[in-house]
């Protein structure tokens, strides 16, 4: 990975078991990957919020990388990650051909992302 990740809230109530409440805005300034050559991916940003153990997110590309971001954070402790990545236009045709590892793309060629996250949330 590469580029400055920012993480910003103006507060966080914290319990034994972990994280009980936020509001929380996630910058990932100069997003790249390094695969077989760095990846950029622009800005990817989004707000996170865990009240009372439940845990919600959006997170989005500026639209200035290769790939189309659009993902949501749902669920408590134990919850899911979904969402879309979609190769730009602008895209290498080497990494369009290797998103082919995530599945079959939908009619507008965006790939579904669904992943299964453990976190420090404390639940009720």
């Amino acid at each position: 990975l590469e580029g400055v990740l920012e993480l910003t809230s103006e507060r966080a109530l914290l319990g034994p078991q972990g994280l009980i409440e936020t509001k929380a805005q996630l910058v990932w300034l100069e997003a790249g990957l390094l695969f077989q050559e760095l990846i950029p991916l622009g800005q990817i940003s989004g707000e996170i919020t865990v009240d009372a153990g439940q845990v919600n997110g959006q997170i989005r590309d500026d639209g200035t990388g290769v790939i189309a971001v659009d993902l949501q954070l749902t669920g408590t402790n134990r919850g899911r990650l979904t969402g879309t990545l979609a190769p730009r236009p602008n895209a290498p045709d080497w990494l369009a051909q290797s998103m082919s590892m995530l599945g079959r793309p939908d009619r507008q060629g965006r790939y579904p992302i669904q992943l299964n996250y453990d976190l420090p949330i404390a639940t009720p």
